[in-house]
Order: C-alpha cells, then structure tokens, then sequence
C-alpha cells in the first residue's frame, strides 16, 4: 500500500532523521533555519514517525535563536487536519515564526516550544510568569497569605521530550502581600500529558511514610488535573563523577537499595520480567522499520532472555528505571529521583539496571575501567548477601534486558554514532548472558513445583489484631503481583491489606495509605463500605436524606474510573435504542475522573446472589426474566466506538 494511504513510509521517517534533509526541509517550507540537531525519535511503524530537534535559525530583528521542536509525519489528510485544529487553538509564535505550520512535503507538521499536540498546557507549565499562579496554590511551596513571584523566580528546563514530559528546575521567590522579605526555594517541575503527575505524588508519598523512609525526594503537590508534579528540588551531585576517580561509596548505596526494597509501601504500577521483554520486543521492532537489520542483530538475545524469564515470585517496590544518573549523592546519604517507573516488581531489576550502565560505562571509559569494575562489583556482592542463593542466578537476565535498553538509546535519541555504538553494547550482552543456563521445561517426569500455598503468614504485619478465628482470603491472584485480600475474624472485624508470597506475610493496608484510591478516606462516614480491593477499587453505598435514592460511589483508578465513565455513556446510548425486555443499567450522576470519583444511582431490587441464596429463584419467573434480559443486551446494535474488545485472557497464579 502506498505509504501516502497507509501513514507514514520508512522514507519518510528516514528522512527526517537526517540532519541534511531536515534542515532543508524545513528551509522548503519558509522557515530561517541554519542548523538542526535530532533530540529524540518515537516511531510507529506503518502510521507515524516523531522527531524531535534543537531549531538553530534567525529570529526577526536577525539575532541567532535556538528553539525546541518536533515533527510529526503522517498522512497529508491527518496532517492538514492537525494544522487546522491547531491554528484554531491559536498557538503560541515563536522567534522562528508560526508555532505551528504544515510543511512544504504535504504530510509533516512542525511544532515549536511551547506547542505541543500532546502538551498543550506546555505554555503555561513553561512560563514562569503564567506558572507562578499555579504553584502559588499548592500550600506546601506557598504558605496561605504568601505567593511566588515571577520577578526573582527563575525556570530552568532540564529535559523535553515531545508529547511525553517536560522537566524543569525552578528557583521561587516567595513573598507575602503585607511583608517586604522574600523567601527562596528550589523546586522540580515534571509536566505530563495525563495524571501520571498524580501517580508519582502517590508513590513518593507512599515511599516516604511508614517506619522506614525511603530516600526520594519531597513531594510539595500536583496541579492541572494532575498533569503537574511539583517535587523539592535535591541537594546533592550524581553518584557518576564519584565512581569515576573512585569516591562513590557503595555500603550507602546498598543500603539504599534495601530499604527500597524493603519498603511495606503498595504502589500503584505493577512490572514483570515479562512486561521487560515485551518492551524490548516493540523497541526493537520500531528501530526495524527504519534501520533494517537492527532487530535482527538483537534477536539472538532477546530469545534467550525469553527462555531464561525469571518463574520466582519477587514483587516489592521498585525503582523501575535505575542508573547511575537516577541517583544522587545528599548530605543524608543516596537519594533515588525520577519516580515515573516506579512500581511493584523483582528488586533485581534495579540492581540489574544500575550494573549494564556499570559495565557501559567501564567499556566506553577504558582508564577509569578499574575504578568503575571494583565500584561495581563491591555493590552487587553487597546486595546479593541478602537475596536467596536460589535467585541470585536471575540477575543475568536483568542486566541482559538493561544491556539491550541500553542498546537502544543511541537510536532514540537519533545520534549519529548509533550504530558504531551498538555492537559493543551487544558484546557486553553476550558476555552477560553467555553462562546463563537455559531454564529446563516442565517434564513429565520432573514437573514444575507447585506455587506455595500461604501458611498463613508465620510472620504478620504487627497492625495486624491477631483475634482468634480469622480467615484470610485473596482475590484474583497473579505472579507478579501482590494479591490484595482481607482478614474477617468470626465478628466480622476486617483487615485489609496485600498478601506477598514471596514472603509470606499479610500486610495491613489503612486505607488513608492506598496507593491508588487516594480519596477512600475521605468517604469514611458518609457511607458504607460494600466492597474493596487495596489499590484496585472501592464501592461505598451513600444512603441520601429524605426520599432521595441511594448513590453508590465507585473508586478507581483515574485511568479506569475514565474508561468505566466513557463505557457507561456508551451502554446509555444502547439502551435509548434498544427494545423491550433489555436490561437497566445503574444512571451514572457524577463523574470526576481525575481523582477516580464516579457516582451512580442506587437500582430497586435483590441481587441475584441474593434470590438463588434465598431460594426465591427457583419459581422460574425470575430466571425468565434474567434469560430476556441477556438476550435482548446481546441482540442489541453495537456500538460504533467506545467499548474495547477483550483479546486476552487474565493472567492467574498457577
């Protein structure tokens, strides 16, 4: 198929990832350009390619300018139709010109900072003139009666990577309406194009608490529906410079690491191995598209990290994307920062992740090799002191995985040298991987071990009541993952919390401190509590005053709570078209889902649960009404969007 009918052509993205073809492009197109340098590079094969430069050019009184941007290439009629809705948002000009404009080749859109088809509250998150409100409402930068203020308040950008974040160091002036002194403070912005800003809150929060803090930074509050995360700027200098003439102390840095690890902390993301390799697979997939012949070169290992994926269950805190420049060195010891991946996972992930940017780094920097392997080394057999003999075998395949990360990065970030670097990254692999033995299949005659069972937990949380007569069950159990459950004495007095297998213990959960559902708290007292999950979901029944119905409040996640409201609105379009005997559905009456709020209103009735217990659902009639129900549901029009397709099944513990 051509590649203008099917989207964006190799080509096409090929082109854009020459510094040449670009720069003339743009030229082509009206623009005062001198230079371009590629920043960064997203690609989805056969639909649309992404590159991100630094625009040097000529600003309008003939001063040099160097702006920020990207752009976008796809079909012409989605290109003409991104311009369109743009110039109707007005974007913001640039010295450069128009912030926004469709290109001379008819399916290329350029956007210059601060536009941003993704972002598009990049304009106010980038100004410190238009920020200074924002922050001025989170108490914990600005103090009531106190504001920032844009004159002696700096905004320095650290990182930009178009449609995905925008980071950026700010030094605040602080001062009150009725005081001449001012105070100053650092702090470190992270913009997002969701609530992902929301999540890293709740996850730094949830690391700080409890009886043994994690080292990460302070988080001061989010703003713009969550889309901003506003975090105490660290005191410190990366570990890097100290490994390097060999300073960088590794006990401090493993006993980081453990209290990490060791955290009782429930996040809210869930990462297995798995999830690593599929990650690796559509990376590589991707850089296949424009530079064939890279995949192949990777394959061999990505197919012997797929037949050794570790079958352990280890699921604790996490950093998720660990290395030596996500961590710092503070007056109070190491301090982990960038929390975005953080999640529930295999701690040696982390240490996986810190030991391939270890071995690069000694590769590329041949006379500080000695320092950086000893550095190494004291830090990994420091840690592996502590994990089962039994697992440690399983650190190759995180640094394996780290390695073809790692691998990847020269052409995410469109270098030039990337493919001069690749082939010692990947000998550094096969180095890695070359004593790991394949796991040995499930045979007949040696079966796989069985999951352990819980002996119901030899060593209990201690807020935990140890009342005579619990029982302890767990809901939809994975691998990878703590299983959230309850304990239920025979009065009915509830614990809820997460089950770790891997540990065997029950760790109660108050419900201020779930991860995800950071507003379970505030709905104690004004309802009943009908069902919950820790970090899944909650439903509280609402008696109204009056005659007013019964609301039943959902909690979720803001993501799901979005999909949950969208789905419902969509069941509501069915159901005004449907015919007789189809189902009611709950009226969805509030939907706020950026704190994962939804109400619904209360239906009449018994629930089916209750008819067959009860035994009033044997006279026929209500299992005749059920029969219409779901015929008449099933037989009903589908809908054109709104209701994904289920195309794989739950993965349970065996």
């Amino acid at each position: 198929m051509p590649a203008t009918q099917a989207g964006a052509g190799a080509a096409d993205a090929s082109a854009l990832l020459s510094v040449a073809s670009a720069g003339a492009l743009l030229r082509a197109s009206g623009l005062p350009v001198t230079g371009v340098e590629v920043t960064y590079v997203r690609l989805k094969p056969g639909q649309s390619a992404l590159v991100g430069y630094l625009v040097e050019g000529t600003g309008p009184n003939g001063e040099p300018v160097s702006v920020p941007g990207y752009v976008r290439v796809s079909t012409p009629a989605r290109a003409r139709e991104l311009v369109s809705k743009w110039r109707r948002m007005r974007p913001t000009p640039s010295p450069l010109g128009e912030g926004v404009r469709l290109l001379d080749d008819d399916r290329s859109v350029l956007f210059l900072f601060p536009n941003d088809a993704a972002l598009p509250g990049l304009r106010f998150a980038s100004s410190m003139q238009k920020l200074k409100r924002i922050l001025s409402q989170l108490e914990a930068v600005a103090p009531p009666g106190q504001n920032v203020r844009a004159r002696g308040s700096f905004l320095t950008p650290v990182r930009y990577k178009p449609e995905r974040r925008f980071i950026a160091g700010a030094r605040l002036r602080i001062r009150g309406d009725t005081t001449a002194q001012a105070e100053e403070r650092s702090v470190f912005l992270r913009f997002f194009p969701d609530a992902r800003g929301a999540t890293i809150a709740r996850t730094a929060a949830a690391l700080r608490g409890g009886r043994s803090p994690v080292p990460v930074p302070v988080p001061l509050g989010t703003a713009m529906e969550g889309r901003l995360f506003v975090e105490e700027a660290v005191v410190g200098e990366e570990i890097m410079p100290a490994v390097l003439v060999g300073r960088a102390e590794a006990p401090g840095i493993v006993e980081a690491l453990r209290r990490l690890h060791g955290s009782h902390a429930l996040l809210p993301a869930r990462r297995s191995p798995r999830d690593l390799l599929a990650s690796l697979e559509a990376g590589w997939g991707a850089i296949d598209w424009i530079h064939p012949g890279a995949a192949a070169r990777v394959r061999p290992f990505i197919e012997r990290l797929g037949r050794a994926v570790p079958t352990g269950v280890r699921c604790r805190p996490i950093h998720g994307d660990l290395h030596l420049h996500q961590m710092l060195t503070g007056p109070d010891g190491p301090v982990f920062v960038d929390l975005e991946r953080a999640a529930m996972g295999d701690p040696l992930q982390d240490l996986g992740g810190l030991v391939a940017h270890l071995l690069v780094l000694g590769d590329e920097r041949p006379d500080e090799r000695a320092k950086v392997r000893a550095f190494q080394d004291e830090v990994t057999d420091s840690y592996l002191r502590h994990v089962p003999r039994r697992d440690r075998e399983d650190l190759r395949f995180f640094v394996g995985a780290a390695l073809l990360e790692r691998a990847l990065l020269p052409y995410r970030q469109g270098r030039e040298d990337r493919k001069e670097r690749g082939p010692g990254i990947l000998a550094l692999t096969s180095s890695v991987l070359a004593a790991r033995p394949a796991r040995p299949k499930p045979t007949a005659e040696a079966p796989r071990s069985p999951t352990r069972s819980p002996v119901f937990f030899s060593r209990p949380d201690p807020r935990v009541p140890r009342l005579p007569g619990y029982r302890w069950e767990v809901f939809y159990p994975r691998r990878a993952a703590l299983w959230p459950g309850y304990a239920e004495n025979p009065r009915g007095a509830k614990a809820y919390g997460v089950y770790d297998r891997e540990m065997d213990e029950f760790r109660a959960v108050a419900f201020a401190e779930d991860p995800v559902l950071g507003s379970l708290a505030s709905w104690f007292g004004r309802g009943d509590l009908v069902a919950y999950r820790v970090g899944r979901r909650a439903t509280i029944r609402v008696e109204a005053e009056g005659h007013a119905p019964t609301r039943f409040v959902k909690l979720l996640a803001p993501r799901k709570a979005r999909a949950l409201a969208d789905r419902t609105r969509v069941f509501e379009r069915v159901a005004r078209d449907a015919g007789e005997h189809f189902p009611v559905f709950a009226t969805l009456l509030g939907a706020h889902v950026e704190r994962g709020v939804l109400e619904f209103a209360g239906l009449p009735g018994v629930s089916l649960n209750d008819l067959l217990i009860s035994g009033r659902f044997e006279d026929g009639g209500s299992a005749a009404v059920v029969g219409r129900a779901l015929a008449a549901l099933h037989s009903a029009p589908t809908p054109a969007t709104g209701l994904p397709a289920i195309s794989a099944p739950i993965e349970l513990a065996e």
